[in-house]
């Protein structure tokens, strides 16, 4: 019998389906919302009424600063007058509340393949539900169809997080395809779609997001790269920055050049500069945070940028949000659990299990998502961090032990050389 807190960590994965659907509102509110909200509140009071599993300190501890930045960032804003929008400072704190959740409720790795399979399969769900939308224009706002990009909500500055629900799937179907007899070529066709889609978003941090999370998965699948693989890496990364800062009218002429699309994004990346640039601004002026929500009223204010919700960039966001203390927690909470993962992966002696792989890559792909988009209050994302997180702990001892070994052997090697040739 599955046990009830399992179950309800399978609740919140299919919980994706409801967000994208725009017409499933009460009072203007999602429906998602109250579902997230109770299955978390459920969750959470089944895990206090037994003996909690031992949580990893660098897990709490992070939650803990993220919980002193809010308070303090939050305390700061009201006594500047401004207050804090009360949604986007509960769902930060409810939401970083995943990852430790799901350590409590996923104890092993059965429970980590049902929750990946149910993610790639609502992935694939909202694939259908996007073409959909993007073939009869009956979803979201009439006036978005005519930029010509596939999405799911269809309402403004939506395009970049909707991709990101199909690079998920995507990587995570390809995993599972690539560690079967005969299953690459099932998982190339059964990912296409979404690969079609995700093109069709014209979401260049979508983009980038998936071209790192399968590089990463078939460098771990085949070993073929070998130390190719850095120098890819890389240049994939260097050249979406590049991309993404090259000044509007050069961009203009390469995609001509290219045949690419004639508007890849909404906002020039003049502005993204000026973005960034008012970003540190506020972060030198308030270290502290200005308070959650409050990132569009203090760059219109004290920077003169308006009509910007987020800083495009997660860290940044997190940064000039909640404080120096918050980005901490936050590195903490998701980014060394994503290293740690990748770490497990390229040492593990087990080649036919996926889960790993998948697991690995899917934090390179979030990682590069995170760095062109922002989701502190994104589901999507701290659902998936959550089960990262929960992986890490189930794979991290003795793969992170030999990943270390390995290390020391190969940096003492050259030395005992030198010295044997002495």
């Amino acid at each position: 019998m599955t046990p009830l807190l399992t179950l309800l960590m399978y609740a919140l994965c299919l919980a994706l389906a409801l967000d994208p659907v725009p017409s499933l509102r009460v009072a203007g509110i999602p429906v998602q919302a109250f579902v997230e909200g109770v299955l978390l509140f459920l969750l959470f009071f089944r895990i206090c009424l037994r003996r909690w599993v031992p949580m990893p300190s660098l897990l709490s501890g992070g939650y803990a600063l993220i919980l002193a930045a809010a308070t303090i960032s939050t305390g700061l804003a009201y006594s500047r007058g401004l207050g804090v929008s009360v949604s986007h400072l509960l769902r930060t704190i409810a939401y970083a509340l995943l990852p430790l959740v799901a350590i409590q409720a996923i104890q092993r790795p059965e429970q980590l393949r049902r929750c990946l399979l149910t993610i790639a399969a609502v992935s694939l769900g909202l694939t259908v539900y996007g073409f959909y939308g993007f073939l009869t224009g009956s979803v979201g706002l009439p006036v978005e169809h005519t930029f010509g990009y596939f999405g799911l909500h269809y309402i403004p500055a939506t395009r970049n997080t909707d991709a990101l629900y199909l690079v998920t799937g995507v990587v995570i179907i390809l995993a599972h395809a690539l560690y079967r007899p005969w299953g690459p070529l099932r998982g190339y066709l059964l990912a296409g779609p979404a690969v079609v889609g995700i093109v069709l978003s014209q979401s260049r941090s979508a983009w980038l997001s998936l071209a790192a999370g399968v590089v990463v998965l078939h460098w771990l699948r085949y070993r073929m790269l070998g130390g190719l693989f850095r120098v890819l890496v890389v240049a994939v990364l260097f050249g979406g920055l590049m991309w993404t800062v090259m000044p509007e009218r050069y961009q203009a002429g390469l995609a001509a050049r290219l045949a690419l699309f004639r508007s890849l994004s909404a906002a020039s990346n003049e502005e993204r500069l000026q973005l960034y640039q008012g970003s540190f601004l506020l972060l030198l002026k308030h270290p502290l945070g200005v308070g959650a929500g409050n990132f569009s009223v203090y760059i219109e204010k004290e920077v003169g940028l308006g009509h910007l919700n987020h800083a495009e960039n997660t860290f940044l966001n997190v940064a000039v949000e909640l404080g120096l203390v918050g980005l901490l927690g936050f590195v903490m909470l998701t980014i060394l659990p994503m290293r740690n993962l990748v770490e497990s992966a390229a040492v593990a002696e087990d080649r036919r299990d996926w889960i790993l792989p998948a697991l690995a890559s899917l934090g390179v792909s979030w990682f590069v998502a995170l760095m062109f988009n922002t989701t502190t209050d994104f589901y999507l994302f701290w659902l998936v961090n959550a089960v990262l997180v929960a992986g890490e702990r189930l794979y991290r001892a003795p793969a992170r032990q030999n990943f270390r070994s390995v290390a020391r052997t190969q940096t003492a090697i050259p030395a005992q050389g030198l010295h044997s040739q002495l």
